[in-house]
C-alpha cells in the first residue's frame, strides 16, 4: 500500500519537475532576490539595506510560491481527465488514497523549493554583510541573528473605555452631543477612547513610567543585551514633535542593583540601546523605568507594547530554517485544498478555491474582528454573522505569523509558531482535508471525468 501511494507521489514530483512553470519560478526567485540583494536601499545605512532586503525577499519568496501551490495542486484534474492515473485507480491502490499521493509529490516539490529560496535569501544575505562598508559592518552583522523578545503584558483597555463612557455621559448631559446623529456619537466615543488610552501611556516631564518583564533567557555566551523602543513627542500645545527630551532609562532586574541610561532620543524614530549581560545577574524577570527629564513642557507617548528587550537566542540561520518551515507548513495546506478540490472538480475551479483559501486565510483575524459590530443583515445578522465566523474558523490562518518582518527585525521565530503552522496546518489540518476527499473520491465515477 505504501508502495502504491509513493508511485503516485513520484508522478506528482516527476509532473511539477518537467514544468515549464518549475523553471520560471525558480530563475524568478533567484534573480528577484539578486536584484533586491543589489538595489535595496532601506533607509539608506547598511543595516536599513540588509533588513530591507529581508523584508522583501521572504515576502516576494512568499507570494511566488504560494501562487505555484495553486497550479501545482491542482495539476491532479488534469491528470485524471487525459487517463494517466488510470493504472493507479484500477491497480490494488485503493482509489481513496490517490490524492494523498499526489499530495506527498507536490509536498516533495514544496519543500525542495523552500529550502532552496531560502538557502539563497540566507547566502545573499551575508554576501550583503560582508560587503558593507567596514565602520558598518558590525552593526549590519547584527541584523543576521536570532534575538528573543520579552515583552510587558498587554494593558487593560477597560479603564480607559470606562473613562471615555464617563466623559461622553458628561458630554451628552451637558447637551454638547445633541446635533450629533448615532454614528457621530460613536466617533466620538472613539476618539474620547483612544485619547483616554493614549493619557495612561504618556510620561510628562518630571514623571516616570515603569514596565514589567518576563522571561529574558539570554543564551550563556551572550554579552549584551538590548532595549528597544520607540515613542512619540508631545510639545507643550499637545501637538506631535520630532524633539529629542531628554531621559533616563533603569533597567533593573528582580532584587539587583541594575543599570542606568541616560540620553536624548528623538521621537518617532527606533531605538536600540545595548546593555552588558552581566548587568541582568541571571535574572529572567527585569523592569524597566523610564523617567522624563525634559528642560522644556514635552511629554513622551509609548505605544501600547511598551518597551521591549531583546538577547540573543540561537542562530541566524536556524531563523531562516524556521521561517521556511512555517511557510512550508502553509503550503502544505493549500496544497492539500488544491488537490482535495481537483479531485472532485475542475481544475480551473479547483484553482479558484485555492486562491479564495489563501486570500480569506491572509485575512481571516481581520475579517473575524470585522464580523464583531456587524449588522448589515438585520434581525437575521446573529445568525448569519456566527455562520460566517464558523467558516472562518475552519480555514487555516496564514498572517498569524510574519517571517519577513521577524527576520528583518532580527526576532527569532517562537518554535510555537512553527508547530502550529507545520504541526497543525500544514499535518494534522492537511491530512484532514485529504481524508474527506479521500472519502468523496473514492465514490467518484471516474467515467464522468472525460
Amino acid at each position: 500500500m505504501t508502495t502504491k501511494v509513493a508511485a503516485v507521489a513520484r508522478v506528482a514530483a516527476m509532473e511539477a519537475a518537467r514544468s515549464r512553470l518549475l523553471v520560471v519560478v525558480v530563475v524568478t526567485i533567484a534573480v528577484a532576490l539578486g536584484a533586491l540583494a543589489w538595489a535595496s536601499t532601506g533607509d539608506g545605512s547598511a543595516v536599513g539595506r540588509v533588513r530591507a532586503f529581508l523584508s522583501w525577499g521572504a515576502g516576494w519568496v512568499e507570494l511566488v510560491l504560494s501562487l505555484l501551490t495553486v497550479f501545482l495542486s491542482t495539476t491532479l484534474a488534469q491528470a485524471l481527465r487525459d487517463g494517466r492515473l488510470v493504472p493507479f485507480t484500477a491497480g490494488p491502490l485503493p482509489r481513496g488514497l490517490l490524492p494523498l499521493g499526489w499530495w506527498a509529490g507536490v509536498a516533495l516539490v514544496l519543500a525542495l523549493l523552500v529550502a532552496l529560496a531560502h538557502l539563497l535569501l540566507w547566502g545573499l544575505a551575508r554576501v550583503m554583510v560582508r560587503a558593507a562598508p567596514p565602520a558598518d559592518r558590525p552593526a549590519a552583522a547584527l541584523v543576521l541573528s536570532s534575538r528573543g523578545v520579552a515583552r510587558p503584558p498587554r494593558p487593560d483597555p477597560r479603564p480607559a473605555a470606562a473613562a471615555a463612557a464617563r466623559q461622553a455621559a458628561a458630554l451628552e448631559q451637558a447637551g454638547e452631543l445633541a446635533d450629533l446623529t448615532d454614528a457621530q456619537r460613536e466617533q466620538v466615543l472613539e476618539w474620547l477612547e483612544r485619547a483616554a488610552r493614549e493619557r495612561t501611556r504618556a510620561v510628562a516631564r518630571g514623571r516616570a513610567m515603569a514596565w514589567t518583564l518576563d522571561g529574558v533567557d539570554p543564551d550563556r555566551a551572550a554579552d549584551r543585551v538590548w532595549l528597544r523602543f520607540q515613542y512619540t513627542v508631545r510639545d507643550g500645545t499637545g501637538q506631535q514633535a520630532a524633539a529629542a527630551p531628554r531621559g533616563r532609562f533603569s533597567v533593573v532586574p528582580e532584587g539587583a542593583a541594575g543599570v542606568q541610561l541616560e540620553g536624548r532620543w528623538r521621537g518617532g524614530a527606533p531605538h536600540e540601546l545595548a546593555i552588558p549581560t552581566w548587568a541582568l545577574e541571571g535574572r529572567s524577570r527585569v523592569q524597566v523605568v523610564y523617567e522624563n527629564r525634559a528642560d522644556e513642557a514635552a511629554a513622551v507617548v509609548f505605544p501600547e507594547v511598551g518597551v521591549e528587550l531583546l538577547y540573543p537566542a540561537g542562530t541566524f540561520g536556524g531563523n531562516v530554517t524556521r521561517a521556511g518551515l512555517v511557510l512550508l507548513g502553509r503550503l502544505l495546506i493549500l496544497a492539500a485544498v488544491g488537490v482535495a478540490a481537483a479531485s472532485l472538480i475542475d481544475g480551473k475551479l479547483a484553482a479558484l478555491v485555492v486562491l479564495f483559501v489563501l486570500t480569506v486565510g491572509a485575512g481571516r483575524e481581520f475579517l473575524l474582528d470585522s464580523l464583531e459590530a456587524f449588522t448589515g443583515f438585520g434581525a437575521a445578522s446573529p445568525v448569519l454573522v456566527n455562520l460566517l465566523r464558523g467558516v472562518l474558523l475552519l480555514l487555516p490562518d496564514l498572517a498569524s505569523c510574519d517571517a519577513a518582518a521577524l527576520l528583518s527585525s532580527a526576532e527569532r521565530i517562537a518554535t510555537a509558531e512553527v508547530l502550529r503552522s507545520l504541526g497543525l496546518d500544514g499535518l494534522l489540518r492537511a491530512l484532514g482535508v485529504l481524508a474527506l476527499a479521500a472519502v468523496a473520491f473514492g465514490r467518484r465515477e471516474l467515467g464522468a471525468i472525460r
